[in-house]
């Protein structure tokens, strides 16, 4: 039960992390959240026997600081707004296949997060969605996507990647190329990221997005 998961968590001392694997096919996430909030507990959840668990809702491991992986079920297909948000020592996530949106300020502050891959499939990213992932060194942004930043209030748009001083590569489709929000999403990190820009194509099979024409690709 959830009182013997509380009891291995708080077990789980700073020297050693602990892999807990969820088994309830649709758990009760507040209470999974709720013992990941000792800074001298480090601990990895496994989620992916959770068959019933669609979507993870807004804020639901915001500020998780013993949290250092969590393994995310294929059945899960939206993730909510500062789902992640400060989770100060998360390393590793796999987004699910079915997931089309990165919400805003969902992995916020995750300053260890070094490796995370965004679906093809994904259309959306957030404003915010990445900010200060201080460990991020590369990122590929998949064709599909078609918004990155856009926020309602218009102060806080752009700022996907912004604080992100350890990025270094980023693969993008090269609709993007040129475009100045875009490159408002990195903020003071621009000039140091080495871009690659991938074709897509959504009308004549001879012209990209980009206008170019690609007959020789």
């Amino acid at each position: 039960g959830f009182g013997n998961l509380v009891s291995k968590i708080k077990a789980s001392r700073i020297t050693e992390t602990r892999q807990i694997k969820i088994l309830d096919a649709d758990p009760d996430l507040g209470k999974i959240a709720d013992a990941l909030k000792d800074e001298n507990v480090k601990v990895g959840i496994d989620l992916s026997e959770c068959t019933k668990l669609k979507s993870l809702p807004s804020n639901c491991f915001m500020n998780c600081i013993s949290l250092t992986k969590i393994t995310i079920s294929e059945e899960v297909k939206e993730i909510g707004t500062y789902a992640f948000n400060n989770c100060s020592s998360l390393e590793s996530i796999n987004l699910p296949k079915g997931i089309t949106v990165i919400e805003e300020f969902t992995f916020n502050g995750c300053s260890k997060l070094n490796n995370i891959v965004i679906p093809n499939g994904v259309t959306t990213i957030g404003t915010a969605a990445f900010e200060n992932c201080t460990s991020l060194t590369e990122i590929k942004i998949p064709v599909s996507v078609l918004s990155i930043g856009e926020d309602e209030y218009d102060f806080m748009s752009y700022w996907t990647f912004r604080g992100c001083t350890g990025l270094t590569k980023v693969t993008a489709p090269c609709r993007f190329k040129n475009n100045e929000n875009f490159k408002n999403c990195f903020g003071d990190q621009y000039s140091k990221i080495s871009f690659e820009y991938e074709h897509t194509f959504t009308g004549k099979k001879a012209e990209c997005d980009c206008g170019e024409d690609t007959k020789s690709f």
